[in-house]
């Protein structure tokens, strides 16, 4: 957990870098997955700004080829 706390402050995503690496192993460990083909279910705070919401998207959609995500 020590990593995550380097990706994240105050609760909010700055190092959005080590947070892809952390989600591409994550993602990694699971047998038969395609992103292509599946849904990502994200809880977020309601305060997150705007631009960190933005590079969620992009990591989603750009970096793992999610289909849809909410």
């Amino acid at each position: 957990m020590v990593i995550m706390e380097h990706a994240m402050a105050r609760g909010l995503l700055f190092d959005s870098d080590l947070q892809a690496t952390l989600w591409r192993e994550g993602f990694s460990k699971i047998k038969k997955f395609d992103s292509s083909q599946s849904c990502l279910s994200l809880a977020l705070a309601p305060i997150l700004p705007d631009i960190v919401q933005q590079r969620l998207g992009e990591m989603i959609f750009e970096d793992f080829g999610f289909d849809a995500y909410c």
